[in-house]
C-alpha cells in the first residue's frame, strides 16, 4: 500500500485529517488484538496446507458450523462456549478434514483442564512438535494484517459473512471478481496484488456485524505473552570518541563572541541593537559549548540545544527585519523578556501562595537583575508571544520555514515531552511477536539518538554569516 503524502490530508479547524478517518461507518479495529485470536485456529490449517487447499478446507468447516450449529461466524471463542455435544460434533468433523496434529499446538493455550472437549480431540502426548515454536512463528506470520496469511484469514471472515447471508455482492463489481477468484489463484499471481487489498478493505467493513469477545482476546494474548521473555530491540547510534573537530569549531565561536564583545564595549557601548544581537549569539554559543563539553550529541538535551539555536537565529533575523516597522524593537525585546521574568518573580513573592523551597529560581538574584535593569512601575507583563507572533510565523516572515518544518518542529517534541519524543528516546520495542511488539522503558539508558552536531553547526554557521552581514568580521573568522 502506498504511503500517504502530506497533500493527502485535509486541514479542518487546525487538524490535518487523515483521508480514511472520516469515511462514514468505518471503524478501525485492531487486527492483531481484536480479530486475529478468534480466527487463529484457521491460520494453523492454512499454514499446514497450500493456499487453495487450506481455504477449501476452512470453507467446508465454516459452512458445516453454520448449517449444523447455526453459528453465524466460526469464531473460536463462540465454539468454546457451546455445550459438550455441539463442541464434540464440530471437532470430530474437523478431524475428518485435517489431522489432529495440525491444531495440536493450540492445546498449549486451550488445555484439557479448561477446554477438555477441544484438547481431547487434538492433544497427543506422542507428537514430537514444539507447540510454542509453531505458535510463535504463526503469530509472526499473521501479525501484519497485510501479510499473505492474514489476507487469507480475512478472506475467510468475508466468506463466513457470505455463508451467513450477512453480505451480498453484485455481479460485475471488482470485489466480486476478487472473491470469486481469490481461493484458486496463487499469491504469486499478479492479479493478487489487486485482489488482496480488495479483500482486506471489504473485511474491514464487516467489523460492525461481528461481535468479537474481548475477554477471549485478553485470555489468548495473556497466554501467548507468558510463553516468552521480552527481547528488547535497542536502536543504538555509534557515538564519536574524539571531539577535536567539534572543539575547534566551538573555540572559533568563542573567538567570534570575544571579538563582538570587544567591538561593543569599546566602540558601541550604548547601541541597543548590537547588544541584543551579539547577546543572542552569545547565548547560542553557550548552548553549543554545553553540547560539546558534556557530550550531548546523541542525547535528549542535544535536541533542546538545536531547537534553541534555531529559535535564536530566527529571532535575530526577525528583529532586524522588523526594525524598519518599529525602530524601538530592541528595547521592546528586552522589556518583553524582563517582563516574563518579573511575572514569575511576582508569583514567588506572593505570600498567599505555597512558595517552593530550595527552587532553582534564585529570587534574590533575579530581583537584583530586574532592579538594575528596569523601573518596575513602567514594566508591562506581556503574556502573549513576543510581537504577537509565534515562532512559526516569525520563521515564515524571515524566509526560514524549512528550518521550522524540518528541525524546530521535531525538536519541540522533545522540549514539550510529547509522545513522539518519548517513543523515540525512552520507549524501547520488544521484538517478540507474542508480546505484540509492546514497549518498555529504557531505564538502563541503552538507547541513544542520532547526533545533532551537523544540524547544530549548520544553524550556527547561518547565524554567524547573517551577523557578519551586519557587523563584518575579520576574514580569519569566515
Amino acid at each position: 500500500m502506498e504511503k500517504l503524502k502530506l497533500e493527502n490530508y485535509k486541514m479542518k479547524k487546525g487538524v490535518l485529517v487523515a483521508p480514511f478517518s472520516e469515511l462514514p461507518g468505518l471503524r478501525l479495529g485492531n487486527w492483531t488484538y481484536q480479530r486475529l485470536p478468534s480466527f487463529f485456529w484457521f491460520a494453523l490449517i492454512l499454514k499446514e496446507y497450500d493456499h487453495s487447499d487450506g481455504l477449501e478446507i476452512c470453507g467446508k468447516i465454516i459452512k458445516y458450523i453454520h448449517d449444523t450449529h447455526k453459528l453465524e461466524f466460526p469464531l473460536f471463542s463462540e465454539i468454546l462456549k457451546l455445550d459438550e455435544t455441539q463442541q464434540v460434533d464440530i471437532f470430530v468433523y474437523v478431524t475428518t478434514l485435517v489431522e489432529p496434529k495440525v491444531l495440536y499446538p493450540l492445546t498449549l493455550i486451550f488445555s484439557y483442564s479448561k477446554y477438555p472437549f477441544f484438547a481431547k480431540h487434538f492433544y497427543d502426548d506422542d507428537l514430537n512438535i514444539d507447540r510454542k515454536k509453531v505458535l510463535m512463528e504463526l503469530i509472526k506470520d499473521t501479525y501484519d494484517n497485510q501479510s499473505e496469511l492474514s489476507s487469507d484469514l480475512r478472506f475467510l471472515i468475508i466468506w463466513s459473512a457470505v455463508v451467513a447471508n450477512k453480505v451480498k455482492f453484485m455481479r460485475g463489481l471488482s470485489i466480486t471478481e476478487a472473491l470469486t477468484n481469490y481461493p484458486y489463484t496463487p499469491h504469486s499471481d499478479d492479479n493478487m496484488r489487486l485482489w488482496r487489498p480488495s479483500v482486506r478493505a471489504t473485511e474491514l467493513g464487516l467489523q460492525d456485524i461481528i461481535r468479537y469477545d474481548s475477554d477471549f482476546n485478553m485470555f489468548f494474548w495473556k497466554e501467548m505473552s507468558e510463553m516468552t521473555q521480552c527481547e528488547l530491540f535497542v536502536f543504538h547510534y555509534e557515538e564519536k570518541e574524539n571531539f577535536d573537530e567539534e572543539k575547534l569549531y566551538v573555540d572559533k565561536c568563542k573567538k567570534i563572541a570575544e571579538y563582538y564583545n570587544g567591538l561593543f564595549q569599546n566602540f558601541h557601548p550604548l547601541d541597543s541593537k548590537m547588544e541584543v544581537l551579539i547577546s543572542i549569539y552569545g547565548y547560542s554559543y553557550k548552548r553549543m559549548l554545553e553540547l560539546v563539553e558534556h557530550n550531548l550529541f546523541n542525547q535528549i538535551s542535544g535536541r533542546s540545544i538545536v531547537r534553541n539555536i534555531i529559535e535564536n537565529y530566527i529571532m535575530i533575523k526577525y528583529l532586524v527585519l522588523e526594525e524598519t516597522n518599529h525602530p524601538n524593537i530592541w528595547k521592546e525585546f528586552v522589556s518583553y523578556g524582563l517582563g516574563q521574568l518579573k511575572l514569575i518573580l511576582l508569583k514567588y513573592k506572593d505570600k498567599s501562595r505555597n512558595i517552593p523551597v530550595d527552587s532553582h529560581f534564585n529570587v534574590d538574584y533575579i530581583e537584583s537583575i530586574l532592579d538594575s535593569e528596569t523601573d518596575e512601575k513602567f514594566l508591562n507583563l506581556d503574556t502573549r508571544y513576543f510581537d504577537k507572533k509565534n515562532i512559526r510565523e516569525k520563521a515564515i516572515s524571515v524566509d526560514e520555514k524549512d528550518l521550522f518544518d524540518f528541525y524546530y518542529d521535531y525538536d519541540s517534541q522533545y522540549e514539550h515531552g510529547l509522545w513522539g519524543a518519548i517513543r523515540e528516546s525512552i520507549s524501547v520495542s520488544c521484538n517478540t511477536a507474542t508480546h505484540q511488539y509492546h514497549h518498555t522503558i529504557d531505564y538502563e539508558n541503552k538507547q541513544n539518538l542520532s547526533s545533532v552536531w551537523n544540524d547544530c553547526k549548520k544553524v550556527m554557521d547561518k547565524t554567524i554569516i547573517y551577523l557578519n552581514s551586519i557587523y563584518p568580521l575579520p576574514e580569519k573568522f569566515i
